[in-house]
């Protein structure tokens, strides 16, 4: 904040002078996660300056400040810093050091206060020996409580190991894990990835040619992993999930190409075919308790796994007359959806007993998707 207000006060002249604007109160302090986080055990030993080396198996115990502490802890790998140029667009370049290339990026469960966290370094790193960077962040179960903490460990070299040649294992799906090479799909699906392999998924971007990837069409290529997300507590498997946008109607083919540790790659291959629909139909609506008195809850599927939709419920009686509605916004959603519900108690006057009927409409809010479904209720106090 005194460096804002003395360099405006400082510089009244020129056509930029009120260019910049500090937003907020500078007499606020950060929000730094309350607890820390620390490494106590690397590989079952004390921590010390020991090289972490490619191909090899790492297995990080830590514990935080705060012994009651239970819920996830994120863990970021990156290789050494390297030095970055700016671009002197406006004076002089000038050089800097940033962590670029990740390793890994996992989540381990705490409990009471300890983790354990394992994986394995990719054969795609600098094999010069100086310090790499793990940083550490941890949420509590009830997200009340967070935590932070950095371990600079050697990495570099390469471990000495017989070599594995099992190509990794991929499963390809739009929008849900039930769809099928060839079917259907909508404009804007949401292609979902699963692979697995025994040696551990390749995160760096180090090795040339063995980013993850996604081909459309022989000609679209995609690079997946900023997508990938590893499962909590296990390097060896994790997702991918990718929205794509506006894809023309008829068929398409998708090509995956993911390697392992080892630089072994996987492959896998979906075709599918896009539909325009404006107005989809969503199936399998239903709400639970039904006959209801109290409170009820809906339910629906839909091919929009992963979107962010606006989902509106409209209440009629027996005549069409319309008593109630409601909406609310749901965020990268899963199907089927069930975080819909009504708490009839709640409405004043009070619902008569009696049979009612219910529309759903769903709507995307990044695309123009639209689904709707309907269903009847009995209200029995």
């Amino acid at each position: 904040g005194d460096v804002m207000r003395l360099t405006k006060n400082n510089s009244l002249a020129g056509p930029v002078n009120r260019n910049f604007a500090l937003l907020g109160d500078p007499s606020m302090r950060l929000a730094y996660p309350q607890e820390q986080i620390s490494i106590t055990k690397v590989n079952g030993k004390t921590p010390a300056q020991d090289t972490l080396k490619a191909l090899q198996k790492v297995t990080l115990e830590g514990q935080l400040s705060n012994p009651a502490f239970n819920g996830i802890i994120f863990a970021t790998v990156y290789d050494k810093a390297q030095t970055l140029n700016t671009r002197g667009n406006d004076g002089s370049k000038f050089s800097y050091q940033a962590y670029t290339y990740k390793l890994f990026e996992g989540k381990a469960t705490a409990t009471n206060g300890k983790f354990i966290l394992s994986f394995v370094i990719p054969k795609d790193i600098d094999y010069r020996i100086s310090k790499g960077k793990v940083f550490l962040y941890g949420i509590s179960a009830d997200s009340l409580t967070d935590a932070t903490g950095v371990y600079q460990p050697l990495i570099g070299a390469s471990e000495i190991l017989s070599n594995s040649n099992q190509p990794t294992t991929i499963g390809v799906f739009m929008n849900n894990e039930s769809f099928k090479d060839g079917d259907d799909t909508d404009t804007n699906p949401t292609m979902i990835i699963k692979a697995t392999d025994p040696d551990g998924i390749n995160l760096s971007t180090n090795g040339l040619g063995h980013e993850m990837t996604a081909v459309l069409d022989d000609s679209v290529k995609i690079i997946l992993n900023p997508y990938f997300s590893f499962k909590t507590d296990d390097y060896r498997s994790g997702e991918i999930r990718y929205l794509f946008k506006s894809l023309s109607e008829g068929n398409h083919q998708l090509k995956i190409k993911i390697w392992d540790t080892y630089n072994n790659s996987g492959e896998a291959t979906l075709r599918f075919n896009v539909v325009v629909r404006t107005n989809q139909k969503l199936v399998n609506v239903y709400c639970f308790p039904n006959p209801s008195n109290a409170q009820t809850q809906f339910s629906f599927e839909h091919d929009r796994s992963g979107d962010d939709l606006n989902v509106e419920v409209k209440i009629f009686d027996a005549l069409g007359h319309q008593i109630h509605q409601f909406s609310a916004n749901f965020y990268q959603v899963s199907s089927p959806l069930k975080e819909i519900s009504w708490n009839i108690a709640n409405d004043f006057p009070q619902i008569a007993n009696g049979i009612y009927f219910y529309s759903i409409f769903a709507k995307s809010l990044n695309t123009s998707y639209q689904g709707s479904g309907s269903g009847k209720l009995i209200i029995a106090h």
